[in-house]
C-alpha cells in the first residue's frame, strides 16, 4: 500500500483477513490501510465499507464529518 500511495497519496485501501491475530487488522491505519474487513464477510458488510471508506456515507474518507 506504501508503494501506491507514493504513486498516489489519495489512493484508498480496504485490508481483509481471516486471521483474527493478524497485526493489520487490529491497526490497519498503521500499516497504511483506510478501512478493514473480516473474513468471512457478507457483501453488505464490504459494500459498507467502501461507502464509508470513499467518504459517501456523507462522514468522509476518514469518517470525520
Amino acid at each position: 500500500i506504501r508503494s501506491l500511495r507514493d504513486l498516489d497519496p489519495k489512493v484508498r485501501a480496504i485490508v481483509s483477513s481471516g486471521y483474527s491475530q493478524d497485526p493489520i487488522l487490529a491497526h490497519p491505519k498503521a500499516a497504511g490501510f483506510d478501512g478493514v474487513v473480516t473474513k468471512p464477510f457478507r457483501i453488505k458488510t464490504l459494500l459498507a465499507e467502501v461507502v464509508r471508506v470513499l467518504g459517501l456515507d456523507g462522514a468522509g474518507p476518514t469518517g470525520a464529518a
